[in-house]
């Protein structure tokens, strides 16, 4: 072997051990200190106070994180991670899969509400307008519904065409999450404290791009369970996919027993429990979201599973707005065997908004009634209420059935709501008459 050989060899050597020493000293310094490094740069970036019980690293690669505890925020028994990146300095970080167990998250409003875009309580949503966001709790019974603020909005809303040039492509081949939950939670809401407890989370996500670099077809499927009572829970599904840089995806939301009551300080006051004389409600919703070129469509389905109503005290009648309730009910049980709303709209998807009037017009549109069978169904309920004998109708039987007719064709063409209005006006003005002259008739004698 020539001289030249022996020294290509002897620096290969050299190099070889060399390298075997950094690596050595890296999984030294990673076992034996690692878990204060990783808690304060997770303290730093978080601002909150981290511990970590334990944090191991082999020669694969293979990362486990033991007992993470993050303050107000996350706990769990273990992160593990199959595969490290060679390389934190090149422009794309891949990780093999990261298995999360026994996860429990807390997220309050604070920090769940900008992701449902804040609203702003001084601009009322006006007939017709579009509206995105979370509904803030009303404390004074007022039914206005808050429109977004815009500045928030546009903080959230990504640029289809911006390249994030300066950032790395962060790729997670899978990230799987078992037997953990999430709690929400709401501090600002007066009165009882608010939480839902979502437990019985597995979610397991693929090809996970946490950039916008590219584009990655990210599937996700995740299931879990919210109890509301020892016999009652809810059920929640969401699988399918997403590609976020190019604004597409199709995915299955299904929610089965929703308790609407549960989140009853949160609607306005004509829709709330109380309001409707609803002892229990309860729902199942089935979405279907399919999104291109950032066109999403929505196709949802909402049954009513079951419900029950407010006992009515001896002596008293029934409220209007729980025979309106009824009514309506009806009207979208027809032939099914559970009362069915359908109803499907169009939005963007980097910037959902939700028309009400458009869809309160859908929802006319599949109850498949028309003027004829609104006027017919009032009759009905007029002569229901009045045992037969429209003389002796009280006048509260049309009030309800005008409400019932102006509820459902409220959002549709203000002449026909007008015409509709006036005819209900003409015969409250005479069953009034009628029983009022039976009243005085009554007392004479």
């Amino acid at each position: 072997m020539s001289k030249i050989a022996r020294r290509i060899r002897g620096i290969i050597i050299i190099l070889f051990f060399l390298a075997i020493a950094f690596y050595t000293c890296i999984l030294l310094i990673v076992n034996l200190w690692g878990k204060d490094i990783f808690a304060t740069q997770i303290a730093k970036t978080l601002s909150r106070d981290v511990q970590i019980e334990k944090v191991t690293l082999t020669y694969t690669l293979k990362l486990k994180i033991e007992k993470l505890i993050i303050d107000r925020l996350l706990t769990a028994d273990e992160v593990y991670i199959t595969k490290l990146p060679t390389n934190f300095l090149a422009d794309r970080l891949d990780f093999g899969k990261i298995i999360v167990t026994n996860a429990a998250v807390l997220i309050d409003r604070e920090e769940w509400e900008p992701l449902l875009l804040k609203t702003n309580p001084d601009m009322p949503v006006q007939a017709g307008d579009s509206f995105s966001g979370a509904v803030v709790p009303s404390q004074s019974g007022n039914e206005t519904i808050s429109q977004p603020d815009k500045t928030v909005i546009e903080k959230f809303k990504v640029n289809k065409d911006k390249k994030d040039s300066d950032g790395k492509t962060v790729l997670i081949k899978s990230l799987v999450i078992k037997d953990s939950k999430v709690l929400l939670t709401d501090g600002q809401k007066k009165g009882d404290p608010f939480k839902l407890d979502i437990e019985g989370l597995n979610l397991t996500v693929k090809n996970l791009n946490l950039s916008e670099r590219g584009s990655t077809k990210i599937q996700f499927d995740m299931s879990s369970k919210v109890l509301w009572s020892d016999e009652k829970q809810c059920d929640i599904t969401v699988a399918g996919w997403v590609d976020y840089p190019n604004r597409a995806m199709d995915a299955k939301v299904t929610l089965k027993n929703v308790d609407y009551a549960y989140f009853g300080d949160y609607y306005p006051w004509k829709f709330r429990p109380e309001t409707l004389g609803l002892e229990t409600l309860y729902l199942t919703s089935v979405a279907d979201l399919k999104a291109e070129d950032n066109k999403l469509n929505v196709s949802t389905i909402v049954e009513v599973d079951s419900v029950e109503y407010t006992p009515i005290a001896e002596g008293e009648e029934e409220q209007p707005r729980t025979k309106l309730f009824k009514t309506i009910l009806q009207l979208f049980q027809g032939t099914n065997e559970k009362p069915t709303v359908k109803f499907k709209f169009e939005t963007q998807m980097d910037s959902p908004t939700l028309n009400m009037a458009a869809l309160k017009k859908e929802m006319m549109k599949q109850s498949g009634l028309d003027i004829g069978q609104m006027f017919n169904i009032a009759v009905s309920k007029v002569i229901e209420d009045s045992g037969g004998n429209i003389k002796n109708a009280p006048s509260a039987a049309v009030d309800v059935t005008r409400t019932v007719v102006e509820g459902v064709l409220d959002g549709a063409d203000s002449t026909t709501s007008q015409i509709v209005g006036g005819v209900f006006d003409i015969l409250s003005g005479v069953l009034g008459s009628k029983t009022k002259s039976n009243t005085s008739e009554q007392t004479a004698e």
